[in-house]
């Protein structure tokens, strides 16, 4: 396998008045082209916080993520965009949908923004944010089973933060985020 996303050192401090909250301190881990990976940890913590920066939605305090050997951080605004557009898939916890477009529309709106001929190439893709939280739990099996097809089948990379504990362990990597530091 190879290596596609790494960070290094990352941290995320947030300014509330005059005090600084440290949500993420020193995170270093790396994911390689088809992980299935999970993060659990209480509500707070800083799991989404984590998506966003590995999704460029955010920019950390100090640190690195590192795709293909290249810091994403060092792109600008369009180059941070295109690097989303054409490398990241969010499934988000609250879904963030155009209301003038039917779902699958919604899906494809980055590929027909790209103006890019469609392939289905998975380089990175699948961000999680609570994947299933707000559904029922006939409907959340058969999306989990989907995406573990997908991973398995493709080589999907998947990175799924969640409070669902019997989820997470269907990952074969799983960490926990704790007080800021990603635990194995």
């Amino acid at each position: 396998m190879s290596e596609i996303l790494q960070t290094k050192n990352l941290c995320k401090t947030f300014t509330l008045g005059t005090e600084k909250i440290e949500v993420l301190k020193d995170v270093n881990f790396s994911v390689q082209k088809g992980d299935c990976i999970s993060i659990v940890g209480a509500s707070g913590v800083g799991k989404s916080t984590l998506l966003h920066l590995l999704g460029a939605l955010d920019r950390p305090t100090q640190g690195e993520v590192i795709y293909h050997g290249k810091s994403i951080f060092s792109l600008d605004e369009n180059g941070l965009a295109k690097f989303r557009n054409r490398h990241i898939g969010f499934v988000f916890q609250f879904h963030h949908l155009l209301p003038e477009f039917s779902a699958l529309e919604n899906v494809m709106m980055p590929v027909l923004i790209s103006g890019i001929a469609f392939q289905f190439q998975f380089l990175l893709l699948l961000f999680a944010d609570e994947l299933t939280g707000n559904l029922d739990l006939q409907t959340s099996e058969k999306i989990e089973s989907l995406l573990f097809e997908l991973n398995q089948k493709y080589q999907m990379t998947m990175l799924i933060v969640t409070h669902n504990e019997k989820l997470a362990q269907r990952c074969p990597i799983q960490y926990r985020l704790q007080n800021g530091v990603l635990l194995c």
